[in-house]
């Protein structure tokens, strides 16, 4: 087989997958659309008057971006899962393609595969809300994905005051956990995003009790050369998802059919 990484067959790869998770993405959605509307009605039997929607809606397109954002982080962690069952592990094995597109088609498929079936289940829920509150509430129906959109935009980043070197340490930060799970993905079988988040939680730990040590020893010298501060931070993370990504990619070409109980060996 030709070793050059190929798009097309990395596309085959993720519709392979696509047809053989379709239950799971419905899952995704259906389950998208439950909290929302049950988070909704929670909202609602708390305000008693037509005016308080608007800020049911707004609480609404709220949780959905934090759901997504969750998903984003975590999903990484089940881009082995898949293959727990020998019948489709053997099937995914003889996919005519390379370790390196099926990695990045199974990372493609439960990363924005899953935002998608979340995205998809909000948009379901907010026709049904938009719908109901126009018969129910006439003259307060509001979009809820209106809210979602503006949360993403560039004007109301600027408007809360998050600097360039800000924006780029937490997108570093979130990249850096994200491939934290897609190691812990690669390397466990089972559990996979409770270990990771374990680990996770001891390090950010162990990174707060170092931070605040140095802050108190040197506060000022923090606050003058914050900016290289960041930079040092930005380094450092892509430094260490880059090692994660080898590694979970090294895991998931050792991988076979038949593996340890809990690890991937």
């Amino acid at each position: 087989m030709n070793r050059s990484f190929s798009i097309t067959r990395t596309a085959k790869v993720v519709s392979w997958l696509f047809e053989n998770n379709k239950r799971q993405l419905g899952v995704l959605a259906g389950v998208m659309l439950g909290v929302m509307g049950f988070e909704t009605v929670v909202n609602m039997l708390g305000d008693y008057y037509q005016f308080a929607y608007h800020h049911v809606v707004i609480q609404a397109g709220n949780m959905a971006l934090t759901m997504i954002f969750l998903l984003l982080l975590l999903s990484p962690a089940f881009i082995m899962r898949k293959l727990s069952k020998t019948g489709r592990a053997v099937e995914f094995f003889a996919l005519p393609a390379s370790h390196s597109e099926k990695y990045v088609a199974s990372w493609l498929f439960v990363v924005i595969g899953g935002a998608l079936a979340f995205l998809g289940g909000f948009l379901l829920y907010d026709v049904v809300q938009f719908l109901l509150a126009s018969v129910l509430l006439p003259g307060h129906a509001e979009w809820a994905v209106s809210y979602l959109t503006y949360s993403f935009s560039f004007y109301n980043v600027a408007d809360n005051g998050v600097k360039c070197w800000d924006a780029l340490s937490g997108l570093g930060l979130f990249v850096w956990i994200q491939s934290v799970y897609a190691l812990g993905g690669t390397f466990f079988r089972r559990f996979q995003w409770l270990f990771v988040t374990l680990f996770l939680f001891a390090m950010l730990i162990l990174m707060a009790m170092i931070v605040t040590e140095r802050i108190e020893a040197q506060t000022m010298e923090l606050i003058l050369n914050a900016k290289q501060y960041l930079m040092f931070l930005c380094g450092v993370f892509a430094i260490f998802t880059v090692l994660n990504y080898w590694l979970s990619f090294r895991f998931f070409k050792r991988s076979q059919v038949i593996n340890n109980r809990w690890v991937n060996f």
